[in-house]
């Protein structure tokens, strides 16, 4: 079957990525894996054997048909025709009496920043992440305050996760070739972020925060803040030097510090 473009379909065929990949995640006996989008079932198989157990999910019907007849003699694995971003983890794994899984996905890249979102959501059902990305949001993913790419996405990960960028993925190694370079990145979900960031604000509130402070990148956040607070609650707030900066050079502890001087 030909990838579909309309999902965003980019399959993996370089047999060394795969053994990068499979050597990254290191799929243990006990393990039970959350695999979105396996496409053509390039890393399906190799999970399927040397985890516990594998929930493959896919949007694409006919792809799904056609992974249904190639693994019909695996045991340990559960194909899943649905879209993530609609499909209740939570409800399956208690049905399942499974505690937590571990992520691994091949990310259409026009869904990546919805599906980071709706996995950070589900955090505590999670206990690691392994994203093949585009290059540019590998970037936008890790940064920190004072990179170019630094920006509200940025501090979400860093509130829920430790993050690395584990290797890159050149575009012919998939099929077809993407536009871009690719890169393959690991996420360690934070068990003590609140605790870790003295955050006294309801996280809602902190994320709140953080997305009206980059609605206008170039202004200072006093400028940005002034619709979600009010000029006249922020000139309650007096002189502080932190509502004077620009969102990019704010690192997510003083976006804490700040959300606890409001919210908390």
């Amino acid at each position: 079957m030909r990838p579909l473009k309309r999902f965003g379909q980019n399959f993996l065929v370089d047999p060394n990525i795969k053994r990068k990949i499979l050597a990254a995640v290191h799929p243990g006996t006990g393990d039970r894996i959350l695999e979105i989008g396996p496409g053509d079932g390039a890393l399906t198989l190799e999970l399927a054997f040397a985890s516990r157990w594998v929930y493959a999910v896919e949007i694409d019907k006919k792809r799904c048909a056609c992974l249904s007849s190639q693994t019909a003699g695996i045991s340990r694995l559960t194909l899943i025709c649905a879209d993530i971003l609609k499909f209740d983890l939570e409800d399956f794994l208690r049905r399942e009496k499974v505690d937590r899984v571990r992520v691994v996905s091949n990310l259409p890249y026009y869904i990546t920043t919805p599906v980071v979102e709706y996995l950070f959501r589900r955090i505590d059902l999670i206990d690691d992440i392994f994203l093949t990305v585009q290059r540019e949001v590998a970037q936008r993913l890790i940064a920190k305050a004072g990179d170019p790419s630094y920006g509200s996405l940025s501090c979400f990960v860093d509130y829920y996760c430790e993050a690395a960028v584990l290797f890159a993925i050149a575009p012919a190694c998939f099929r077809p070739k993407p536009k871009v370079d690719s890169a393959f990145i690991h996420l360690v979900p934070r068990r003590d972020r609140k605790e870790r960031l003295c955050l006294r604000s309801s996280e809602e509130e902190f994320f709140r925060l953080i997305r009206a402070s980059f609605g206008q990148r170039r202004k200072t956040l006093r400028a940005s803040l002034s619709r979600l607070l009010g000029r006249t609650f922020l000139r309650r707030l007096g002189e502080d030097d932190l509502l004077e900066r620009r969102p990019q050079t704010v690192p997510v502890q003083e976006f804490a510090r700040l959300s606890n001087r409001i919210f908390g």
